[in-house]
């Protein structure tokens, strides 16, 4: 950097070109870095940089489409909870301290075995502000059907179907007993208008779209593969309407997972997608513009 020769002091564009030239080497190196291969750990961290480098939130300005705005600003920017909040993040709490052990059949994973409720509770399901997000978009859209892949153990369900007593809420899980779980979270919450179907989705999903005209969101936290991804996002992009929205879990928890969301983002079907680093955001409608945005949750 050059120095000011009046004051001695390193003169502003030096110092911006200075920044800029360091970010520009962090940027390549994550990127060069993330496309070989490593350990999900590894990516996730260098991946997590890379978004936290480029993603920006400007709160909807410089995004032109009004309908795009409106998502950012009263759905991601929405710092409000609703009501039923806190019952949902008590029951959470309750969840976490539940010590008893049950054998999982974890599809999403791969990871099967004697596994606690807590460790469960703690690990693998959406966090707070993630859950929360999706309870407002639900509650934007007013979709008619919201169909969730990997119930876990619930909690997301009752955040999507709190938004409205009247929207029909369908969620698919692989584990019979995790199920089980999730059966009782739904009660004891008081949730009446979300049902779950049991089995390895690649062979449910089929019987459960034959009764569903319409999907207006679906929300994907199944089976953390590329093939499987794709797989579940194909046979529900045919029931989804113009003004749908899908998110999609864990977009960066592997290479393989975020190779499956990069795909997602070219489908025939999609226009417009939002990356949140934690999950991503399709959209349907032909009038938005084929692009993707990075956004700071």
């Amino acid at each position: 950097m050059t120095k000011s020769i009046k004051s001695g002091k390193y003169d502003v564009f030096s110092l911006v070109f200075f920044v800029h030239t360091v970010f520009v080497h962090i940027f390549f190196f994550t990127n060069f870095v993330c496309q070989s291969t490593m350990t999900n750990k590894a990516f996730q961290i260098l991946s997590w940089l890379r978004h936290a480098l480029t993603a920006t939130n400007t709160h909807g300005h410089g995004i032109h489409s009004p309908r795009l705005f409106n998502i950012v600003q009263n759905v991601i920017d929405n710092p409000y909870p609703y009501y039923i909040y806190k019952d949902i993040e008590r029951y959470r709490k309750v969840l976490e301290q539940n010590n008893s052990t049950i054998n999982v059949t974890d599809l999403g994973t791969g990871q099967s075995g004697p596994r606690t409720i807590s460790h469960i509770a703690r690990t693998s399901l959406a966090d707070k502000k993630q859950a929360q997000l999706l309870n407002k978009i639900a509650a934007e859209i007013k979709p008619d059907v919201i169909v969730e892949l990997g119930t876990s153990l619930g909690l997301t369900t009752a955040y999507l179907a709190a938004a409205d007593s009247r929207t029909k809420v369908l969620s698919l899980e692989g584990c019979p007993n995790i199920s089980e779980i999730a059966r009782k979270t739904l009660d004891t919450l008081h949730i009446s208008n979300a049902s779950i179907i049991v089995g390895d989705i690649s062979n449910t999903l089929d019987t459960a779209l034959d009764d569903i005209e319409s999907i207006g969101l679906l929300y994907i936290d199944a089976n953390h593969t590329a093939a499987a991804l794709e797989e579940y996002f194909d046979k529900c992009a045919k029931k989804m309407s113009g003004q749908a929205i899908a998110v999609v879990d864990d977009i960066y928890w592997s290479e393989d997972m975020n190779k499956g969301w990069r795909q997602l983002t070219h489908h025939p079907k999609v226009t417009t997608s939002f990356d949140l680093y934690n999950c991503g955001m399709l959209f349907f409608d032909t009038n938005l513009p084929h692009r993707t945005y990075r956004i700071r949750l």
